[in-house]
């Protein structure tokens, strides 16, 4: 995704990007250097004032690529960097990104660990699912909370391990809405990030929910680092269930980021010429609209 491609969304009848004011009051010169160096080039940095050079940041960073361009431009030579005094402030960014990371891996194990012991089988979604599976730097892609789907029938099970561990479930959803909703949020004290735990994937009822859930589940493929490996989607599923995350539910408030994923994740299935099987799953799923 270039700046063409960025702006063809940005111009786009119905699609509305997150925050104001938009990215794209920011000179077209500064967007241009930018989306260069998150698609590996080398571009010169741009003859810009401090205040352009901040605009950008404060403009980029709503859409969560940051991190992203910081570790992609601290490999290039200095000439195609921002200013120094930018950079060092990209680096604390990226800095907090990772810690952000480690925190919810730490959160994430002790959570699997327990849903384990009780019966339950999750699979990680979104933000450290992708982050592993796509980035070969995870802190590049960070997470605000921790998503996990279980099979409707898992999901009492996994409800207890996390009131084992001291959370609790706002809303009580899957006992309250069940046909309604599609995840619960679990809460602790003593935890920094929200756990949703999914039953479903979206709150809709455009598919059979309970079958998708239990098909998604057992299509998983194995991620992450050596010290806490989990199941997530396939290939395949990930692409479909990420243009529905954006097709359904953000097209009013669209974050560049999750563009990205679709693009890294389009290229793995490219490599893999894994095309003719999300073809195949978004008829079956009713999903090929988004």
């Amino acid at each position: 995704m270039g700046i063409e491609g960025a702006e063809r969304l940005h111009e786009r009848e119905g699609i509305k990007l997150a925050a104001e004011p938009s990215v794209f009051t920011a000179p077209r010169i500064m967007l241009e250097y930018f989306f260069s160096v998150l698609t590996g080039g080398q571009p010169s940095a741009p003859s810009a004032t401090t205040g352009e050079w901040w605009q950008l940041v404060n403009l980029t960073y709503p859409h969560k690529l940051i991190p992203l361009f910081y570790r992609t431009a601290e490999q290039l030579p200095e000439y195609c960097q921002p200013p120094e005094l930018v950079m060092r402030h990209l680096k604390r960014l990226y800095v907090e990104s990772r810690l952000r990371g480690l925190m919810m891996e730490t959160q994430l194990r002790e959570a699997l660990v327990a849903m384990t012991a009780h019966g339950a089988e999750p699979l990680v979604l979104k933000g450290l699912a992708l982050a592993y599976q796509y980035y070969s730097d995870p802190a590049v892609r960070s997470g605000t909370d921790i998503d996990l789907l279980v099979r409707p029938d898992h999901f009492p099970a996994a409800k207890r391990a996390l009131l084992s561990l001291g959370y609790r479930d706002h809303g009580e959803r899957f006992e309250n809405a069940p046909h309604l909703a599609n995840e619960s949020s679990f809460v602790s004290g003593r935890s920094d990030y929200r756990i949703d735990l999914h039953w479903a994937m979206h709150p809709y009822n455009r598919v059979d929910r309970e079958r998708e859930a239990v098909e998604l589940i057992e299509r998983a493929v194995m991620t992450g680092p050596d010290t806490l490996r989990f199941r997530t989607l396939s290939p395949a599923d990930e692409f479909i269930q990420s243009a529905r995350h954006l097709t359904w539910n953000h097209l009013d408030s669209l974050r560049l980021i999750w563009v990205w994923d679709l693009r890294l994740v389009g290229q793995m299935i490219e490599a893999g010429q894994g095309w003719p099987e999300v073809r195949e799953l978004a008829a079956r799923s009713h999903a090929g609209a988004a």
